[in-house]
């Protein structure tokens, strides 16, 4: 018996000198978690994850574990051996160490899902967009993930709250929609206006534009021009288009359209019908003597009441979903969402205090709806990215 106890006193120190020391891997260059696109910089927070953890010394070795006494195994009792015996034989083997980086890696992902979430439910709608974008669903982020499926898991509760808020932000442009179209709003806003109480213009109604086409933009410029006072637009919105069209577009290169025919290809051209950037824009504002300055969308009524000064309109420069826009099955796991992000341009009208609605709503004129919206404050930083501010460009 006395042998028997030595014999397992001595397998239970050797199996604990067999156990691996823990050593907290440093994070290799080939994995790196996907930065934030230079528009929506990842916060310090963020972008700290990703230095590495400082590593071990390589020449560090498991410390030499004292031998037990021989009087002490000798004293040990049958049952006390038994139990010995059991905990030795019946134990989980260690787990296998994880690949270098992946702890790192997890953290990061961890802490990408907690910012996400935070901007999110903070009311920052267009800030969670590019952080989504940045760490789960962007191009970059989208083939890393492919190349690391074992970090499927928190890519997918990261889009399953992005469909949230996809929801949420439907909800606001749905509540603004909806009000626009009750009587009793539409008259308690031209009393405002009549009665001086208002901001801005006063109510008015807001035409559809061509369906399908990309007319967003010179839309709310064009509306912007009738309801201020900056300049004023000849004829209809369609002789305003048509001017548009004879100053922008500009066809597809013929030579390059021959080189890439054989590709199935077709070289890119620039049409007022498919939307404009920015860059268009400023240019079509420019033909009309105006300028135009970019600017994040403010928060609260402070904020968006601020933006009503003299000899200055502004267009609102919205990412939205919409569910006449579905996504494919193929689409929805590329870039993680249900809808297609809308780019939309629209006109900030003006603002009344409603005792209906028990606060303060802001006419927006979108002519990809036909309405004349009446959003919260809390529902316009939702859906608006930029404001493009219009104002002269003479000097004064």
């Amino acid at each position: 018996m006395r042998r028997l106890g030595l014999f397992l006193v001595f397998l239970a120190a050797a199996r604990v000198r067999a156990q691996p020391i823990e050593v907290v891997p440093v994070l290799p260059p080939s994995i790196e978690l996907p930065a934030a696109a230079a528009a929506a910089p990842i916060s310090p927070m963020a972008a700290s994850a990703l230095a590495p953890p400082a590593a071990l010394s390589p020449d560090a070795v498991a410390p030499a574990l004292p031998a037990a006494p021989a009087a002490a195994a000798a004293a040990a009792s049958p049952s006390r051996l038994r139990s010995i015996a059991q905990r030795l034989f019946t134990r989980t083997p260690p787990p296998r160490p994880e690949p270098p980086g992946e702890a790192a890696v997890r953290r990061n992902l961890e802490r990408g899902l907690a910012e996400v979430s935070a901007t999110f439910d903070g009311g920052r709608a267009q800030e969670g967009l590019d952080l989504a974008d940045a760490y789960f669903t962007g191009p970059r982020a989208a083939a890393w993930f492919a190349q690391n499926p074992r970090h499927a898991e928190p890519r997918a509760r990261a889009l399953e709250r992005l469909r949230r808020a996809e929801l949420s932000m439907m909800a606001d442009y749905r509540s603004a929609l909806e009000r626009s179209r009750l009587p009793r709003l539409q008259a308690e806003a031209r009393a405002a206006a009549e009665s001086g109480a208002a901001l801005g213009g006063a109510w008015r109604e807001t035409e559809l534009q061509c369906p399908g086409s990309g007319h967003c933009a010179v839309r709310a410029l064009f509306n912007a021009l009738r309801a201020g006072t900056l300049a004023r637009p000849r004829g209809s919105a369609e002789d305003f288009i048509a001017a548009a069209r004879r100053l922008l577009d500009r066809p597809a290169d013929p030579r390059a359209a021959a080189a890439l025919a054989p590709l199935g290809l077709t070289p890119p051209r620039l049409s007022v019908d498919d939307g404009l950037d920015p860059a268009a824009l400023s240019r079509l504002a420019a033909s009309l003597g105006l300028k135009v300055e970019s600017s994040p969308a403010p928060r609260g009524d402070a904020g968006w009441s601020a933006l009503f000064m003299p000899g200055r309109e502004n267009l609102l420069s919205m990412r939205l979903f919409h569910p006449a826009h579905p996504l494919s099955p193929a689409e929805r796991r590329a870039y993680g969402r249900d809808y297609r992000l809308l780019h939309h341009e629209t006109y900030l009208l003006g603002a009344f205090d409603s005792r209906l609605a028990g606060r303060r709503l802001y006419l927006v004129q979108d002519s990809g709806s036909g309405a004349t919206l009446m959003a919260t404050a809390e529902e316009l930083s939702a859906l608006t990215r930029e404001v493009d501010a219009l104002s002269s460009a003479k000097p004064r």
